[in-house]
């Protein structure tokens, strides 16, 4: 009865060393592919989150005493309306063993504005700035992109730039980095 102990426990002792060296493979190829997932992301700017179409007014609010500071701020706001369209074409990009399937993605973004109410919602006293107003498109990771973004205000098509108002947007824990068209 203690032979067969022994002999049990000594095959079960012996078996741990293969079970180790595949262990050890598993973990190797995923952390492999951890890297293969990060470093086909970062040529073609990983998963995105857009903010569509903001209005951006910034304002201040002049020193109601001789003590006090002028207050500066962003006030934003948003369409009334807004429609998104995407189309999107997937495939496969390889490295070693691994693949990874990264998506191209054409976005349409449509909206409008109703400015009607925006002073009376403004905070009190604020004066906006008009001439430096920006419709704000954001965008978590713009290398990914492969074209200039581009809007169309009626038949006039500009191409959109870095923001100068909002410098980052954040979105929970993502970071944004906003794309403006500067009001004239």
């Amino acid at each position: 009865m203690g032979a067969k102990l022994l002999v049990v426990c000594g095959l079960a002792l012996v078996m741990t060393i293969p079970e180790l060296f595949v262990s050890g493979l598993v973990e190797d190829r995923t952390e492999r592919a951890a890297s293969v997932l990060q470093e086909i992301s970062n040529y073609v700017g990983g998963q995105q989150t857009f903010l569509g179409p903001t209005l951006a007014i910034p304002y201040i609010i002049p020193p109601q005493s001789a003590v006090d500071t002028a207050k500066h701020g962003v006030y934003l706001v948003f369409p009334a309306q807004a429609f998104a369209t995407v189309k999107t074409v997937t495939q496969e990009r390889r490295r070693s063993l691994f693949k990874v399937p990264v998506f191209q993605a054409d976005l349409k973004l449509d909206a409008t504005f109703d400015l009607a109410g925006v002073p009376a919602s403004a905070p009190q006293g604020a004066e906006f700035d008009w001439s430096r107003a920006e419709i704000e498109v954001g965008v978590k990771d713009v290398r990914g992109a492969l074209s200039d973004a581009l809007i169309t205000i009626g038949d006039k098509t500009t191409a959109l730039a870095p923001a100068a108002i909002s410098e980052n947007i954040v979105f929970g824990e993502d970071q944004s980095q906003p794309l403006k068209l500067t009001l004239l």
